[in-house]
């Protein structure tokens, strides 16, 4: 019922002075409510099952017996007859491309014929096509049959694959029909159990050596009938090179036209070998049976129930104390999230160079820091600029810098037009690229029109790198940061990066800038970043707090270990909250953690130029 809540209406129309109450609850918690009740037991080497259900009502207990035991034989007859279907369902999806590939060279064929003005052909052609007809029959029913046996034998042979990876078409011999059969009943005796039972219960045990000598058994059998289909295979394809010497003294015309008319009859041979099988397996899944039997209907049987005293204290006590642990251990299971610099550091070998508060006022300003301005954030950009120094190539006159992420969302724009900006008012003349030529967005923070010619006309030869330039005035930057916006968005951004006139645009920054700071699509999701890491002296994965989850970790670590960027290194973006004084006290932060002086986020402090030497 809709919200899971219980629904309780009192039933007037029974004549009875006691009222009557009905109600309804969710299927998972009634079905955990009935397995609780529920016992089977079974004799050692015996097929036999015995059922029980406890239940103050016997009435109910019969029902709910009764309803098992006839969804059990609704299950097996699904699973007995899930081979057919799959088999139809595989057909079907060959069926409608194939006769799409009919129709197409059946009009190829009419236009030929009404292009040449053929009407027929010679008697000798006519018995060259029968005689290919038949073969390229045969051939079909072989390849069909190999593709089967193949599925087979990874069916077999990979305990991981399900029974929806398994197909039967074209397999008519009634004794590997029967062994798969006996293998798959095994299969799914075994799948069931384990879900009650270990490894270790006897009656896996007892599967399992079934199913080792049933899958050598198979192993043989399928490879004797590999083998017989090489040969037949093998014959027919020589029967072919031999009638196909007539081609070579026939007429040019009438040698293409027997080409086409070829083709035609191996789809059309094709289609109906399919149309053939499809029928056989729907006959075949229409004659399932299952081979269970009631020995017994449901009786009821007297008995007291009654719990047990020293079984309910013990259980409570455990409970008692597990609960705890319990709620720790799911609580850090169910949280896939990195929240930590720590947690981030111990997932990876990457460095992480450098952590950052989640700035205030950022949707407001795309770019926070300023030459008057000290905040933590602020502080923490000047810190990160540091430590890329350290990776930076000797003799090298551009510095450049890839920032990307695996996903969308991360604050890689953000960061990269901070980063820039600090470089700026360090006296570096600064070249900031949006390369995010799918959803650009530094663009939009900047307040820059998408109609104005970027990296995109760049890309394409209309025109120059210099002439798509927008210079970010204020903060007395004199000239120094230049912003090469995105411009608009190409439908193929990859072809265009990969492009013939990228290398234009790597030249003009070489010779024109100190440092050059790329924002890149997140490399989880396009490949543009890879193709640009090739620029990089240094490449920024940006993770965020409370964001970033475990998987993509080690994604990145993945790409690390191929080597795929040069000197990776990772930020951990957007921090709040980290539980020691800095988190909420900011000023007091930095008093105590730089120890020189107190600052407010927006307080005035002496001109960066004094920082030009970090």
């Amino acid at each position: 019922m809709k919200g899971h809540k219980i629904i309780v209406e009192k039933l007037e129309e029974f004549n009875s002075q006691t009222p009557f109450f009905c109600y309804s609850r969710h299927t998972i918690s009634t079905a955990f409510a009935i397995s609780r009740k529920l016992s089977m037991t079974t004799t050692k080497e015996s097929n036999i099952i015995n059922i029980s259900y406890s239940d103050v009502s016997s009435e109910r207990a019969i029902d709910i017996l009764n309803g098992l035991i006839g969804i059990y034989d609704r299950d097996l007859e699904r699973d007995k007859s899930l081979s057919f279907s799959q088999a139809i369902n595989f057909i079907d999806k060959r069926l409608i491309p194939l006769g799409r590939e009919l129709d197409s060279i059946e009009n190829a064929l009419a236009s030929f014929r009404a292009s040449k003005g053929y009407v027929g052909l010679s008697a000798n052609s006519e018995m060259y096509l029968e005689k290919m007809k038949e073969y390229d029959k045969q051939l079909t029913e072989i390849n069909i049959l190999k593709s089967t046996v193949a599925s087979i034998e990874r069916f077999i042979n990979d305990p991981n694959l399900k029974e929806s990876d398994l197909s039967f078409v074209g397999v008519n011999d009634p004794y590997l029909q029967g062994v798969l059969r006996q293998y798959q009943d095994l299969r799914s005796q075994r799948d069931k159990l384990a879900l009650v039972q270990t490894d270790d219960n006897p009656n896996m045990q007892v599967l399992d050596r079934k199913l080792i000598e049933l899958r050598s058994s198979m192993n043989a059998v399928l490879g004797n009938y590999k083998n017989n289909l090489r040969i037949a295979e093998s014959t027919y394809q020589q029967n072919i090179a031999s009638a196909n010497a007539y081609l070579r003294g026939a007429p040019l015309d009438e040698k293409q036209l027997l080409e086409k008319s070829r083709l035609q009859n191996i789809k059309e041979q094709l289609y109906l070998t399919l149309l053939q099988k499809r029928e056989e397996a729907s006959i075949a899944r229409a004659s399932v049976t299952v081979n269970t039997k009631m020995l017994y209907p449901p009786v009821k049987v007297n008995a007291v129930l009654k719990p047990s005293r020293s079984i309910v204290l013990s259980a409570a006590i455990i409970i008692g104390l597990l609960l705890p642990v319990l709620f720790a251990i799911v609580r850090e299971l169910l949280n896939r999230k990195i929240i930590s610099k720590k947690q981030l550091q111990a997932m990876t070998n990457i460095p992480v160079i450098a952590e950052l508060e989640q700035a205030d006022n950022m949707d407001k300003r795309p770019i926070v820091i300023g030459r008057n301005k000290r905040s933590m954030f602020g502080e923490q950009i000047r810190s990160l600029r540091t430590n890329i120094n350290f990776y930076r190539t000797h003799g090298k006159k551009t510095n450049f810098v890839l920032i990307t992420s695996s996903v969308s969302g991360e604050g890689k724009s953000f960061l990269s037009m901070n980063l820039a900006k600090s470089y700026a008012l360090q006296g570096k003349k600064v070249a900031l690229l949006e390369f995010d030529l799918r959803r650009p967005k530094i663009s939009k923070a900047l307040d820059i029109s998408s109609e104005k010619a970027g990296l995109t006309s760049v890309l394409i030869g209309k025109v120059e790198p210099q002439d798509i330039v927008v210079r970010i005035a204020g903060d007395n930057l004199k000239d120094k940061l230049d912003v090469f916006p995105a411009g608009a968005i190409p439908p193929n951004p990859q072809e265009l990066i990969s492009g013939e006139f990228i290398g234009k645009v790597k030249q003009y920054l070489d010779a024109n800038y100190d440092v050059v700071v790329i924002d890149t699509p997140p490399f989880g999701i396009v490949a543009d970043a890879q193709i640009l890491g090739e620029w990089a002296d240094v490449t920024l994965i940006v993770t965020r707090f409370q964001q970033t989850i475990r998987d993509q970790i080690q994604e990145i670590n993945e790409w690390h270990n191929r080597k795929l960027f040069r000197n990776m290194a990772l930020v951990f973006n957007g921090v709040r909250d980290k539980g020691y004084f800095g988190s909420k006290y900011g000023n007091y932060y930095y008093k105590r953690k730089y120890g020189y002086g107190y600052y407010s986020s927006e307080g005035s402090v002496p001109s960066e130029d004094a920082e030009k030497k970090s």
